[in-house]
């Protein structure tokens, strides 16, 4: 047996002991959480356990109706409870059927951080959007000229923005 099977082995016989017998599905939310909820749920919450229910795996071999606990910070509970639906959904469309029924929500102690600001971006002046042009002028291809200063501008303002 090779060493990444066994320890790909390992990983399984440990996860499944901590976790349960379904915790692929929980280690598939939590790499996916971001694309599955948003970047502004994301940065505030996280799943913290799936809790399927027992007995036999509905169709498709798939365990079914399970409890999805999220940990998010203080302050927060309200806005949440109102997207709680919206995360139910999101999560069942994720994995194509009905893996969530249920959210319990656990709180956290710690105050929720305020979102990011976004920087503005810096703008390049009219003088160097004229020096780009007058660089791709010589291009004959006007769709080839346009991408060319296009491109130019990105890479002025990516300067612009590192100092």
């Amino acid at each position: 047996m090779s060493q990444p099977r066994q320890l790909k082995n390992a990983v399984n016989q440990v996860a499944g002991q901590v976790i349960g017998r379904d915790w692929s599905l929980y280690a598939t939310l939590l790499d996916n959480w971001r694309d599955i909820v948003g970047q502004e749920l994301a940065a505030h919450t996280m799943p913290v356990k799936i809790v399927l229910a027992g007995g036999t795996p509905g169709p498709r071999n798939k365990r079914e109706n399970g409890t999805l606990h999220i940990k998010l910070p203080r302050g927060l509970a309200m806005e949440m409870q109102y997207k709680l639906h919206q995360v139910q959904a999101r999560v069942n469309g994720f994995f194509g059927y009905d893996a969530i029924t249920r959210i319990v929500l656990e709180h956290d102690n710690k105050p929720a951080k305020p979102p990011e600001q976004a920087q503005p971006e810096a703008a390049l002046d009219a003088q160097e959007i004229e020096r780009i042009e007058q660089a791709a002028a010589a291009i004959a291809d006007p769709a080839l000229r346009e991408a060319a200063a296009a491109f130019g501008q990105a890479v002025a303002m990516q300067a612009k923005k590192q100092g």
